[in-house]
């Protein structure tokens, strides 16, 4: 869409801005700015589409309308807008500069353009009579499509309801598809609001209780919102305007309804963040369902899998859900009733997640997060009996992360969540936890994570994911200075570890390690055997041991995670965790003599200790929720660990003698997380990823 036609019709405000799109001016203050005519229409049609990342190519069409320029006459109006708007490329306020692709406006709107006097008016007398009747829902009649699906045709309207600068997620519709509940932590804590999906009428916030109100979902007869309460550590239901909580399950997340309102199907993992790489788990997670008056309870799933996002079909004979294994996703069929649960459509991308069937049986619509800038919406025809009918048909690409995809009941619309992450590296003083921690990377790649100190402590080597690119091997000195990249794969660069002499570094580039040299920058294969059944994941496999030619790895053995060591001379590989127990992602002792691990059980995670050699398994930690080691001091007597306390994520050090937990960080926002805390061979720093979320509600119009 181009800026003439809507744009010129509308009128934007942000900090103070205001932008007339039918004549071309901006304000600040009420102070007209000089900009010139291609400048306004440059941050119109970002202003127009700042649900996405505009490409170049369609600003020069657009704004240029075919004349022949090159990137520099962009390049200039862009410098130009920013100077104007008193904007920074560097720390991104209103323009944002995706390297290589285009722009996209990151600046929050106060202020959308009016709607016509009489809808609104429309608006607020059905606002009034809707809460008047707490919530009793019309009989809505449910057209059914009896053609081919129309899916397959473009989407027509994709819409931004809410304008949070923090994170608004998880949408659901009411049954009559005028009104959405969603979480919102704009007061510190996730509570639960309401409001109407044309923007009439006010919003109501409807949970207070400060325990984390989340992943919403409204029961069909209108009166009754589910979610999970992540405090709490299970599913609750409260009603609809508002009233008393009463939790009926303690564990679970992602509560759905059934058609009847009897029954409420949730997956047994508890939330570990809301962040997009959280929502699909790659832990052991089963489907249950609960009776909402009773709280009896029943396992649906028949296998101890990573089963996510389940959702009843509107028939109520089915539950889908996602289930997720290596570098696969399903969407799996599972029967209420009881029987064999089968595969509905299978993909090589693990991002997969949301199935939602539309009213008439025919459609399933599902999200897929392909890579770092394509985020894609199908649907896929099915049969009466949930067989895919063909191949799935993209519906709306986007840059944005696309989470908690919900179906309006007459299968005309979805609500989703668009977040944003920001995710760099930052330290903090090991020895003082009353100093603030400092970054250490400060870019908008869209992930740096899992980095590892060179010997000397002097460098972090880490991976990063740029939008657009497959992931890559960096380096930085501690300080943040001298950012270098050391290696790309096609299929990507994961986790580098150094060598140890701090000359090179191993690199995971599957389905192969790489030793890569400081001297000669270059990259050379390892001979390295993997033997059936062991994790490929950077974090899982790639631990190496004291002795030069060892490493501990990830095995997947029946439904559980267990612990070895492989020689990498002759591919020999030994457990020394039991299997009975599910224990994953090690990390051995600077002493070589223990290993530190992360237990899975009851829905949570614990940290563990072991002997490198095998013998007693010791849980350090306890609690509901997550406790994620991953490295120890340089004297090997404390553990470094990320830990989720009450849904906020921190980084904590543990004495493995004495059971002895210090908090390092006090992050409070449960949309931060904290992972992958390295600590410095000179014992005064740790290092870790620290990501926060931003996002806003979505609706998209599908086609008739």
């Amino acid at each position: 869409m181009g800026t003439a036609g809507i744009a010129e019709q509308r009128t934007y405000r942000f900090d103070g801005i205001e932008v007339d799109a039918s004549r071309l001016v901006v304000k600040r203050m009420g102070e007209t700015i000089d900009l010139e005519p291609k400048a306004i229409r440059v941050l119109l049609h970002l202003l127009e589409n700042r649900h996405r990342v505009v490409r170049k190519e369609e600003l020069f069409e657009t704004v240029w309308a075919g004349t022949e320029v090159t990137d520099n006459a962009l390049t200039r109006v862009v410098g130009q807008m920013r100077k104007a708007l008193g904007d920074d490329a560097r720390q991104s306020r209103y323009i944002e500069t995706v390297p290589t692709v285009g722009y996209r406006f990151c600046g929050v709107l106060q202020e959308e353009a009016r709607p016509d006097a009489s809808k609104r008016e429309r608006g607020r007398r059905f606002l009034w009579v809707w809460l008047a009747a707490g919530f009793a829902v019309a009989a809505v009649g449910i057209g059914l499509f009896r053609s081919q699906p129309s899916s397959r045709q473009p989407a027509s309207k994709l819409r931004q309801i809410t304008n949070s600068k923090t994170l608004d997620i998880s949408p659901a519709f009411s049954p009559d598809g005028r009104m959405l509940a969603y979480s919102s932590d704009r007061a510190g804590q996730f509570e639960i609001f309401v409001r109407s999906v044309d923007g009439s009428g006010r919003e109501l916030q409807i949970t207070s209780d400060g325990g984390g109100s989340v992943e919403s979902d409204w029961s069909p007869d209108g009166r009754t919102i589910a979610f999970h309460c992540m405090s709490r550590g299970g599913i609750c239901l409260t009603p609809a305007l508002g009233g008393p909580i009463r939790q009926i399950t303690t564990f679970g997340s992602q509560p759905s309804w059934s058609p009847d309102g009897k029954t409420i199907a949730f997956r047994s993992m508890r939330m570990i963040s809301p962040s997009p790489y959280d929502t699909v788990t790659s832990f052991p997670s089963e489907v249950w369902a609960v009776n909402a008056e009773s709280g009896a309870l029943r396992k649906l799933s028949q296998s101890v899998e990573s089963y996510t996002s389940p959702s009843f079909t509107p028939d109520g004979r089915w539950v889908m859900a996602i289930v997720t294994a290596d570098r696969k996703s399903e969407v799996r069929a599972i029967p209420v009733a009881g029987g064999t649960e089968h595969v509905v459509y299978s993909s090589a991308a693990r991002g997969l997640f949301a199935p939602q069937l539309s009213p008439d049986g025919r459609t399933l619509y599902f999200s897929v997060f392909v890579k770092a800038d394509s985020n894609v919406i199908y649907s896929l025809p099915v049969d009466a009996n949930l067989v895919a009918q063909g191949n799935p048909a993209a519906i709306q690409v986007t840059p944005e992360k696309i989470q908690f995809l919900r179906l309006r009941k007459d299968g005309r619309a979805l609500a989703m969540s668009q977040v944003r992450v920001d995710s760099n590296l930052w330290r903090v003083n090991a020895r003082d936890a009353a100093a603030p921690p400092q970054p250490v990377t400060a870019n908008t790649n869209e992930r740096n994570t899992v980095p590892a100190f060179s010997p000397d402590g002097e460098w972090l080597a880490y991976h990063t994911r740029r939008f657009g690119e497959s992931a890559e091997a960096w380096r930085i000195r501690v300080d943040g200075r001298d950012a270098e990249l050391l290696h790309a794969a096609a299929n990507g660069s994961f986790g580098p570890q150094w060598l140890p002499d701090g000359r090179g570094l191993l690199i995971l580039t599957p389905p192969r390690v790489v030793r890569f040299s400081l001297d000669d920058r270059m990259a050379r294969p390892v001979d390295l055997p993997i033997p059936e059944g062991v994790d490929r994941s950077p974090v899982g496999y790639q631990r190496l041991g004291m002795d030069g030619h060892s490493a501990f790895v990830n095995g997947k053995v029946g439904a559980n995670l267990r612990v070895g060591v492989m020689d990498w001379r002759s591919g020999a590989l030994r457990w020394i965790t039991p299997a009975s127990k599910s224990i994953g992602f090690p990390s051995v002792s600077p002493d070589g003599r223990r290993v530190a691990a992360e237990l899975l059980s009851d829905y949570s995670s614990h940290v563990t200790v072991f002997s490198a050699d095998g013998g007693e398994v010791r849980i350090l930690t306890s609690g509901l929720e997550q406790a994620w080691p991953y490295s120890w001091s340089p004297d090997s007597k404390r553990i470094a660990f990320a830990g989720q306390r009450a849904g906020v994520w921190n980084i904590w050090s543990l004495d493995p003698a004495t059971g002895e937990q210090k908090r390092l960080t006090d992050y409070r926002s449960a949309r931060a997380f904290v992972r992958y805390p390295a600590w410095s061979p000179r014992g005064d720093a740790i290092a870790f990823e620290l990501t926060e979320v931003r996002g806003n509600i979505f609706t998209l119009e599908l086609p008739r």
